[in-house]
């Protein structure tokens, strides 16, 4: 004689971001007196400007969260990636080049580009899937990145300066990846490339699609006034 609880009330967000889970969710709903909320577009290049202390701002991928951390510090806007371990991820690439044989640092790019291939190439073989593919070149990506904005010396240094973006502490701008904000919420969110959620492939699995539309659920309720898409500028041209 159990009852049943759907627990499909959001407590959290407002109507607006309610009405966009349901297109993902379609039994969730608003609590009794939610406000209308705001659902908007910002201009990438905008974004440093609109920022308020408490945002949160979410990507699919960690890259484009490394490059929009650095150019906020940059610009003298106190911001940290949220997860250590995603950082120890990333900096765990910089130790499988260090293993190559003849590796040296001054020609650290070039190296980080054979194993880039050889990576793909065993993968390729492997017949792995477009999410471990994926994920791999994001970290790879995040490596590349780093490695031109900063002028390091050593393989060390660059780790050094990799970790330093990451935090698991609350900061002024917070940023994280989509799969690392489940719990998380702030009064307003920007999701970076919004058009990655959900994210396809070809010959996507039916368990995976849903898993990638789990994530864009995510996203979307994470905000409890605010929520904005940030999107490269040549969108609005």
């Amino acid at each position: 004689n159990t009852v049943d609880l759907p627990l499909s009330i959001c407590y959290r967000c407002p109507v607006e971001h309610v009405k966009l889970a349901q297109t993902i969710v379609p039994q969730i709903e608003w609590r009794e007196g939610a406000p209308d909320g705001i659902i908007d577009d910002v201009d990438s290049e905008k974004l440093k400007d609109v920022l308020k202390p408490g945002d949160l701002i979410l990507c699919r991928f960690t890259a484009p969260l490394i490059k929009t951390c650095i150019s906020l510090i940059r610009s003298r806007v106190p911001a940290k990636v949220k997860g250590r371990d995603i950082g120890a991820q990333v900096t765990s690439i910089i130790d499988s080049v260090e293993k190559m044989p003849g590796y040296n640092w001054s020609v650290f790019g070039t190296y980080l580009s054979n194993y880039r291939r050889d990576r793909l190439q065993f993968f390729e073989a492997k017949d792995a899937s477009e999410a471990v593919i994926s994920s791999f070149i994001d970290r790879v990506t995040c490596v590349e990145i780093c490695a031109a904005e900063y002028g390091c010396t050593s393989s060390y240094q660059l780790k050094a300066e990799i970790m330093q973006l990451f935090s698991d502490q609350n900061e002024v701008i917070s940023l994280s990846t989509v799969h690392r904000a489940k719990g998380l919420e702030a009064q307003r969110t920007f999701i970076l490339k919004p058009e990655a959620l959900p994210f396809t492939w070809p010959n996507q699995l039916a368990w995976q699609f849903n898993q990638e539309r789990n994530l864009e659920y995510v996203a979307y309720t994470r905000s409890m006034s605010e929520m904005y898409m940030v999107h490269e500028k040549n969108r609005f041209a």
